[in-house]
C-alpha cells in the first residue's frame, strides 16, 4: 500500500508514550495501515457504515499498538480513514444491488454489456422513441463488469450518472459515496418523470393527428366511407411521431427538470 510511513504523535525513536514500535519488519505504522486497508477490502460492498474516530482508535489499538488508540492525532486519523477507504472503496457500488432495489420498487429494471467490459443500467418502460427505436424510461452509468461473462456489475459514483435513456438529454450525477438505496430512490423519481414525459407526448401526438384528420377530411366529406382512423394507421403514427419528436428535440430546452435537480444530493445514510 502507498501509504506513508510514520510514527505515532508524539513518539520519537525514545517512544516518549510507551508504545511498541519494533514490530516485525521495523514499519509499526505502515503495517497498521496496512491492516486497516485489508479490512476495508474485507468490508467492501457492505452497508458497513463509515468508521467513526473512536472505531479507528479501536482498531489501533487491537491491530497495532496498544497504546496508539490514546495517541493518535487529527493527521493520523486522516491517514488510518484513508487506508481503510483504500480497501472499502466507499465510492464504489454493486450495480446488482441498485437493480434489485429498483425492481423492488416496482420497476423492471436490468444492467447490460454496453461495449467493452462497461455496465449500464436501465430501467422503467420501454417504449419506441421518436426516431424509432426502442428506449427504456431510464439509463444510469457507466459501470463496469468486475466478475467474468459480464457479471458482478459495479460502478464508481465519482463518475455515475442518472437520466432519460437518450444521450442528447439531460443527466443527474450523484455525490461521491451515495448510497444504493439512495441511487435507486433517484432512479425511480426520473423514471416517474420520463413515463409522465412520455405520456404527455403520447396524448399531444395524438390529438394533433387528430385535428389534422378532422381538418383534412372536412375538405373530403364525400370520401369518408368509414376508413381507419388516424390513430390506427401505424405509418401514419410512426411518421408524425417523429416529426413531431424532431421539433420537440429542437425546441425544448434539455436542463435538469427543477422539481428533480435536488436529487443530485442523495442519501449516504447506509454508508455506501
Amino acid at each position: 500500500m502507498n501509504h506513508t510511513t510514520r510514527p505515532p504523535a508524539g513518539s520519537d525513536n525514545a517512544n516518549t508514550h510507551g508504545a511498541d514500535t519494533t514490530r516485525t519488519g521495523g514499519q509499526p505504522w505502515q503495517r497498521l495501515l496496512d491492516d486497516i486497508t485489508a479490512l476495508g477490502v474485507s468490508r467492501g460492498f457492505t452497508n458497513a457504515p463509515p468508521p467513526t474516530d473512536d472505531d479507528l482508535r479501536t482498531w489501533a489499538r487491537h491491530l497495532g499498538d496498544t497504546a496508539l488508540g490514546t495517541v493518535l492525532d487529527d493527521a493520523q486519523l486522516a491517514e488510518l480513514r484513508a487506508a481503510y477507504d483504500d480497501g472499502r472503496q466507499p465510492s464504489t457500488i454493486d450495480l446488482d444491488e441498485v437493480a434489485l432495489l429498483v425492481r423492488q420498487a416496482g420497476h423492471e429494471t436490468v444492467v447490460e454489456q454496453a461495449g467493452g467490459n462497461n455496465a449500464v443500467l436501465y430501467a422503467g418502460r420501454r417504449y419506441i422513441g421518436p426516431e424509432g427505436w426502442a428506449r427504456w424510461s431510464v439509463a444510469a452509468g457507466p459501470g463496469w463488469f468486475r466478475g467474468p461473462g459480464q457479471t458482478r456489475p459495479a460502478a464508481d459514483t465519482t463518475d455515475f450518472a442518472i437520466g432519460p435513456d437518450d444521450g442528447d438529454d439531460w443527466q443527474l450525477t450523484v455525490p461521491t459515496g451515495a448510497s444504493a438505496a439512495g441511487l435507486a430512490d433517484v432512479i425511480v423519481a426520473v423514471i416517474t418523470d420520463v413515463d409522465a414525459q412520455q405520456e404527455r407526448f403520447v396524448r399531444a401526438a395524438a390529438s394533433a393527428r387528430d385535428a389534422m384528420w378532422q381538418a383534412f377530411a372536412a375538405a373530403y366529406p364525400e370520401a369518408i366511407n368509414g376508413d381507419l382512423a388516424p390513430g390506427e394507421d401505424h405509418a401514419l403514427v410512426r411518421a408524425s411521431n417523429e416529426v413531431f419528436g424532431r421539433w420537440l428535440r429542437h425546441n425544448l430546452p434539455h436542463d435538469i427538470p427543477t422539481h428533480l435537480a435536488h436529487l443530485s444530493g442523495v442519501s449516504t445514510a447506509d454508508g455506501r
